[in-house]
């Protein structure tokens, strides 16, 4: 009898969970309620990325729920894709939409709403701007770009495109100072659909991008543009595109994702999976490198439908969106810590308070539904003997990332979704019971505080993570000298089977998902169209085409913040103040040149400084040093400059501890770059340049080449010739101070190669 009892109460806990429930955050967060803090406007990959909604649900998974993307989209109310946007709407996210059309205000009314939102929306501090595409996909018809229309024609096109682009960013940065604007990227097309479907759009639209004379043909030869055309296209716009963002000296950004979709699928379509990847990922920093191969379209299954070549899918912006989080928005969000500590595994684990019993593998919160006392207790522990011994710590932010969550009768139970629960976190300067390690008292020993934050996000997948902002009135429980730990549990335990599993510090899980995606399934053998995963039932509407569903290419997964992180180990941010060293930190910046990482640090009001030590990581726990820089001691601003010229592939951590001459240290803000195995053979850097830049490139011919800058105009400015080799080499080009500031076309061409780059010069 009192099993079943428990059973039925069980049950109607679980179902009590499952519907309706809002995330179990404790009100006056630190960062306040959830604000509007990210516009999207622009053209249709606004407009799907906002009716997707995936950008508020992977902030989420980042553990920012607390950050609202907002616009509105034209789309919403209807399904435009390829026809003509209006002009009488309240909206500015509207597939169609042009450049040209946003800066003639006159007739048309996006850039105006826009506007107002951002007037009516003061919390919000970026706006995401998708624009220029279809400017270039009018074609010829439509006074767009197509192939062959010649250097000063083209020239003509890409500066007033540029001029529009300037136009709309201006607009929305004089709104208020504190606005920056991430200018989104595009990716490569696929206009390979079937016969029976490309008149819709793909065919002609392939022919006025190729035409001159009417019927598809090129200086007199019939000469349809091809995929790698198209590409070379796509890359073209970017270049524009990025040296316009070059030329703001602050407050704009840009989301570079071409080549991403190569990247995470691959350029076989008939792959079965993606293991690992096999071509480079886009570069976020200048440069801006593209990724993926352009010799190859994206695959046919990365697209909305069967008929549309630009378009991604649902799953497919997600991983745009994700670039996003990755290169922008988790370090806006989360403002440059001055310490981020990496959880200590050995002392890590959870305690059942029923029978006292310790697990040292992986993180467990909540209850197990046997008995109302049977909870679970996760401690965490962090080294803060680093934090310099006059910290004034203003801030500190923990974030654990999700394992799995129980199941029961099969449904999801997960206490972060219970509206009767919430998460509650105890601090303890030193250890919580008698010693080091995990004992069974812990779970209920003295605490040096408790209560002491507030949970943001609700861990509703696997990988999500969720972050803890510790109450500024607790800060000072946080140890200076020795171990600062954690306890974690969720407050009104019952008898409801309602736990989730997190990850510890060794990023390990009592039991951890698997790591593949979900089954994605297509309309044919072909690959012509990919259906939304199972779970994303909102969107099945939007593709229910057909109904056969045989397995397409399953993508190489990106975890989220632990792909970020390059760990699946909890930590914690800390922000500081100090005056224990005799200096002022400025700024300190890390960015990749001629694959190196080159680390730059400002500081000023230097006296009795001896040197900067410069520490890097591959998990941003364990530090070695790789060099250092004498200090100069001078009262006036002085950069330093340090180039890591062996880092590691993958995620690289940077930090420099800065020594007086007493022995007395202190560390700067930890600063990471992404290093992968490949890069595009071409690029060229410093860009912007003054009086000289440097060409890189692979060949695999010897060979005279031909180097030329050409004005907005069209005009050659610069001349050059170079002698190219086997291998990768680097060729310095002299410009001098003549040329005047501005935009200029680079082309390096022999006759096995050619390459263009978009090049700004400054002096």
């Amino acid at each position: 009898m009192l099993k079943n009892f428990i059973l039925c109460i069980s049950i109607f806990l679980s179902i009590n969970q499952i519907f309706g429930q809002n995330p179990a955050n404790c009100s006056g967060t630190s960062s306040g309620p959830t604000l509007k803090r990210v516009l999207i406007a622009g053209d249709s990959w606004a407009q799907y990325m906002w009716d997707d909604d995936s950008h508020n649900n992977l902030f989420n998974a980042y553990g920012h729920d607390d950050k609202a993307m907002m616009s509105e989209s034209y789309g919403t109310t209807s399904n435009i894709v390829f026809g003509e946007p209006p002009s009488n709407t309240t909206t500015y996210s509207v597939s169609g939409s042009e450049a040209r059309q946003w800066v003639n205000t006159a007739n048309y009314p996006y850039l105006a709403n826009a506007i107002a939102e951002l007037n009516a929306s003061p919390s919000i501090k970026t706006v995401v701007l998708s624009i220029g595409g279809n400017d270039v996909l009018a074609g010829k018809s439509g006074g767009g770009w197509y192939l062959g229309m010649g250097a000063t024609a083209e020239a003509a096109f890409f500066n007033t495109l540029v001029t529009n682009v300037r136009t709309i960013i201006d607009a929305f940065l004089a709104v208020r100072p504190d606005i920056e604007v991430l200018l989104s990227s595009y990716d490569y097309p696929n206009f390979n659909t079937t016969v029976f479907d490309c008149w819709i759009y793909a065919c002609p639209k392939r022919v006025d991008l190729s035409d001159t004379n009417g019927n598809g043909s090129v200086d007199g030869t019939e000469h349809l543009i091809t995929d790698q055309e198209i590409n070379q296209m796509m890359i073209l716009i970017e270049d524009y595109r990025i040296a316009l963002v070059n030329s703001y000296a602050s407050r704009v950004y840009f989301d570079n994702a071409v080549g991403l979709m190569h990247y995470y699928y691959g350029t076989d379509p008939n792959a079965s999976s993606i293991s690992s990847p096999t071509v480079p990922h886009p570069l976020a920093v200048n440069p801006y490198t593209e990724g993926g191969n352009p010799n190859f379209p994206s695959i046919r299954q990365n697209f909305r439908n069967f008929y549309d070549p630009i378009h991604l899918d649902f799953e497919e912006y997600e991983y745009k969106i994700k670039n996003e989080i990755d290169n922008y928005f988790f370090t806006r969000f989360r403002k440059s810590p001055n310490m981020t500590l990496f959880s200590q595994d050995a002392n890590d684990g959870y305690i059942n308070s029923y029978n006292n019993a310790v697990v040292e593998t992986g993180l467990r919160l909540g209850d197990a539904g046997t008995f109302l006392a049977d909870d679970y207790f996760s401690i965490l522990s962090f080294n803060t003997s680093s934090l310099p011994d006059d910290a004034s710590i203003s801030g500190a932010s923990i974030y654990i990332n999700r394992s799995t969550a129980s199941t029961f009768l099969g449904l999801e139970s997960n206490p972060f979704e219970a509206s009767d629960k919430r998460l509650k976190v105890d601090i303890k300067n030193g250890f919580f019971g008698s010693g080091i390690g995990l004992q069974g008292s812990d779970w209920n020993a003295s605490a040096s505080a408790s209560d002491v934050g507030c949970a943001i996000g609700n861990c509703n997948e696997d990988f999500y993570a969720v972050r803890v902002d510790i109450n500024s009135a607790y800060l000072q429980h946080i140890s200076k000298t020795a171990t600062t730990q954690f306890r974690l549990s969720f407050t009104n335990p019952d008898v409801g089977n309602e736990y989730i599993n997190m990850f510890d510090g060794n990023g390990d899980s009592a039991f951890s998902p698997e790591d593949n995606p979900d089954q994605i399934v297509v309309i044919n053998s072909d690959n012509l169209h990919q259906m939304p995963s199972a779970k994303k039932e909102k969107d099945k509407d939007k593709n229910s085409l057909d109904e056969r569903n045989l397995l397409a290419v399953t993508p190489y997964p990106h975890r989220g913040l632990s792909k970020l992180m390059n760990t699946r180990a909890p930590f914690i941010d800390i922000w500081y103040t100090s005056s224990l060293l005799p200096l002022d930190l400025l700024t300190f910046n890390v960015r990749e040149e001629n694959k190196t990482a080159l680390l730059i640090w400002q500081v000023a009001n230097e006296k009795d400084m001896v040197s900067y030590i410069v520490e890097r990581s591959q998990n941003g726990s364990d530090w070695f040093e790789i060099g250092s820089v004498a200090a100069i001691n001078t009262q006036s601003k002085y950069s330093y400059q340090f180039i890591d010229k062996a880092p590691k592939d993958g995620l690289n951590y940077y930090r420099i501890r800065m020594v007086d001459q007493v022995s007395q240290s202190k560390y700067s803000p930890i600063r990471t770059l992404n290093f992968m195995e490949d890069r595009r053979q071409f690029s060229v850097y410093p860009n912007p340049f003054s009086k000289q830049f440097y060409l890189s490139f692979v060949h695999d011919t010897e060979e005279s080449m031909n180097v030329s800058i050409f004005n907005m105009v069209g005009q050659r400015v610069f001349s050059t010739v170079i002698w190219s080799s086997n291998g990768l080499k680097i060729y310095p080009i002299e410009i001098g101070k003549d040329l005047p500031d501005g935009m200029y076309r680079l082309v390096v061409e022999g006759k096995t190669f050619r390459e263009s780059k978009i090049l700004s010069k400054h002096k």
